[in-house]
């Protein structure tokens, strides 16, 4: 069996994060420890802009700290066509799996 013993969810850190950013957008590393115990997002980014998947880096400010800038990166609009392809296919994906 792979992945944690409690879940059915084998995924690597890698997928998890494309996949929160195909239904949410948008990820930051508080959000990516959090939910996902994962501890170096840019690490992930890093992979996930070698599978030519366009990712932009963008500043904003976080509630839990006063005067703190968070890092959050956002799926890009444009993407290469077979990245679009698949990035659809994941969409479409996450839609039966919610439903």
């Amino acid at each position: 069996m792979y992945g944690n013993l409690y879940s059915q969810n084998n995924m690597s850190q890698v997928d998890t994060v494309l996949q929160h950013l195909v239904a949410f957008g948008k990820i930051s590393p508080e959000i990516a420890s959090d939910w996902y115990g994962i501890k170096y997002l840019p690490k992930c980014i890093s992979r996930l802009r070698k599978r030519k998947i366009n990712i932009k880096k963008q500043m904003g400010d976080t509630e839990k700290r006063f005067d703190f800038v968070v890092e959050n990166y956002v799926l890009c609009k444009d993407q290469p066509k077979e990245v679009k392809k698949m990035l659809d296919t994941l969409k479409i994906n996450n839609l039966k799996k919610s439903a």
